[in-house]
């Protein structure tokens, strides 16, 4: 009994210094005067330092065609090597790096790189920037254009094209440059608005040029299709007719794209390489069952996914003729990228199992969705070398589509196709 008796009477006494001690702190020193526990207790945090970025994580406002940069206090950001940039569904990844001119409230300029990914947000069509070195998101514009379902970004994410379909059931699709509005000297971001014009109705396929500066797309004619090329904004040019109506476009090579009929487990498939602009074209494979192809920038290598009940990934080089599997089973046309800096990586997301069904009419149709790792391959030794496991790392599923390199190629970024959110995937320094 007296046991207890002491222990409760210690404990309110403990708690009676510590509320006075707590009083005299907070009415008696001056905040600047206060000992700064936090940064003494990261001096001691036993995995390291966090990461010295200190780059302020603001708010975004709407205010009716103006962003307003709300700033936050310079906390320690951690940036993890693999993170979920979006919650809501987006379309289209446009990486950029640009430089900023930063106005001070004193007059004082300076310059600023920055580096970030640009993207549609589907609901509403109004475009964001995110910052790779922090958990920065800007709102650029404020045109609404509901229910966007594909998007593209040219040059530096300064063009930008947008699908959607209307209540007709009518494929629109409208391409123009981000021009800005109004600039920014408290923050590193201008607003702009989305200024271009529609192109023809009811377009199947389109694609962005290796430079980034003009499209490619399959337009329905009367007798068949024709593919045409324009840039952003202005009047496009016929390159090729033909009576077939469904192509895929791939636009890697300046002159030249690859037209690959529509895929399906139960139809043969066949591959163009058509030169712009004579529109002269050659077979490239054929025939093979619910192909999807994924050319490199320099002609040399071809990546191709045969489909049917059980896919089957290879690499063909189209200077030597050789054939080889790339060991692994996945869509290279939706879930890989070549790099630009080394010529024989490829970069996908690959399943970690994959049902037996007709591919890719399943995986397109969403009968069958993948939780995928993400992989980096040597194609010239064959080599493989995991980079993540989203499931396993983070707890969350990914069936990644569109992965997208920044300039450099230290950030890969895709869209995880479950819900349509952006990730980002950091990056070693490529080397040869």
């Amino acid at each position: 009994m007296f046991k207890k008796i002491f222990i409760t009477v210690s404990i309110i006494a403990l708690l009676t210094i510590i509320g006075s001690i707590g009083y005299i702190y907070y009415t008696y020193i001056a905040p600047e005067d206060r000992p700064d526990f936090v940064n003494t207790a990261l001096n001691y945090f036993p995995f390291g330092e966090p990461s010295t970025s200190t780059v302020p994580a603001p708010t975004p406002i709407d205010t009716g065609g103006q962003t307003t940069i709300i700033e936050q206090p310079n906390l320690p950001v951690i940036i993890p090597v693999l993170r979920k940039i979006t919650a809501t569904p987006i379309a289209g990844i446009g990486p950029i790096t640009r430089t900023i001119d930063i106005v001070e409230e004193d007059g004082t300029r300076s310059k600023k790189i920055i580096t970030g990914v640009r993207y549609v947000e589907r609901g509403t069509g109004h475009i964001y920037e995110a910052a790779t070195d922090s958990n920065q998101i800007t709102k650029l514009t404020s045109n609404t254009i509901p229910k966007i379902s594909e998007a593209a970004f040219g040059a530096q994410a300064g063009s930008v094209l947008v699908r959607y379909a209307n209540s007709l059931d009518t494929i629109n699709t409208y391409a123009g440059r981000l021009i800005v509005s109004n600039t920014s000297t408290a923050s590193t971001t201008n607003t702009f608005t989305f200024d271009g014009s529609f192109l023809p109705l009811n377009i199947t396929s389109v694609a962005v040029s290796p430079a980034k500066d003009r499209i490619a797309y399959i337009e329905h004619t009367d007798t068949g299709s024709q593919l045409v090329t324009s840039g952003f904004t202005g009047v496009g040019s016929v390159v090729m007719n033909s009576p077939i109506r469904e192509w895929l476009i791939e636009w890697t090579q300046p002159t030249s794209v690859l037209l690959t009929t529509k895929p399906s487990a139960q139809v043969p498939g066949y591959v163009y390489r058509v030169a712009i602009p004579s529109g002269t074209r050659s077979v490239v494979l054929e025939p093979i069952p619910g192909i999807t192809v994924l050319g490199d920038t320099t002609g040399t290598y071809i990546a191709y996914t045969r489909g049917g009940g059980n896919i089957d990934t290879h690499v063909l080089n189209t200077k030597t003729g050789s054939d080889t599997s790339l060991g692994v089973k996945t869509f290279v046309a939706e879930k890989c990228a070549w790099s630009k800096k080394v010529p024989t990586r490829v970069f996908c997301a690959v399943p970690n199992y994959i049902p037996t069904t007709n591919y890719p009419d399943a995986w397109y149709q969403g009968r069958v969705s993948f939780s995928d790792k993400i992989i980096q391959i040597d194609v010239s030794t064959g080599s493989v070398t995991p980079l993540a496991y989203p499931e396993t790392d983070l707890n969350e599923p990914v069936d990644g589509l569109y992965l997208t390199l920044d300039q450099d190629e230290k950030n890969l970024f895709f869209i995880n196709k479950k819900d349509s959110s952006l990730w980002q995937l950091r990056l070693a320094q490529p080397t040869p």
